[in-house]
């Protein structure tokens, strides 16, 4: 079975997205962000009793963009060979998400270009462009996690 470019880049575009969403991203509903903090949260407790979770290091797998890409692709790799139809129509959106994505990152650039030779420094086109990813704090979140232990919100 062969596969066109074409499919070949949506899918690409498309586990790109999930792997980015998943390893950076709040989401619909802050789910992405819940998730890996859930997670954070169960690996530290496991961690407290020698459990087997702290032994797969799940919170690491979620939060890099390298490792989950790998079985977002799987997934889609089996499904394109199963049904095509079906993994192209789940890619779609995905892949439209990721060309709006790159769309206006080229906007952003060319307006930071834009400014870099405009001898008056227009401040509208820098408002207009911010930066298009935050900083990532899940890092941060996690140590929290550790130092606070299994204590709800608040509590001590």
């Amino acid at each position: 079975m062969s596969i066109s470019i074409l499919h070949l880049i949506l899918l690409v575009f498309a586990v790109w997205r999930l792997a980015n969403l998943l390893a950076n991203e709040d989401g619909p509903f802050h789910m992405f962000k819940t998730l890996r903090s859930r997670i954070a949260r169960t690996e530290v407790k496991s961690r407290r009793k020698n459990g087997l979770l702290s032994k797969l290091h799940l919170y690491e797998g979620v939060h890099c963009e390298y490792c989950n890409s790998i079985w977002f692709g799987s997934f889609y790799a089996a499904t394109y060979l199963i049904a095509p139809n079906v993994a192209l129509a789940l890619a779609l959106p995905l892949a439209l998400s990721t060309g709006a994505i790159l769309i206006k990152k080229v906007v952003f650039v060319l307006g930071g270009i834009d400014t870099y030779f405009d001898k008056q420094n227009n401040p509208i086109i820098e408002t207009t462009y911010p930066s298009m990813y935050k900083v990532n704090l899940f890092e941060q979140q996690k140590q929290e996690i550790l130092e606070k232990g299994d204590k709800p919100n608040g509590q001590h």
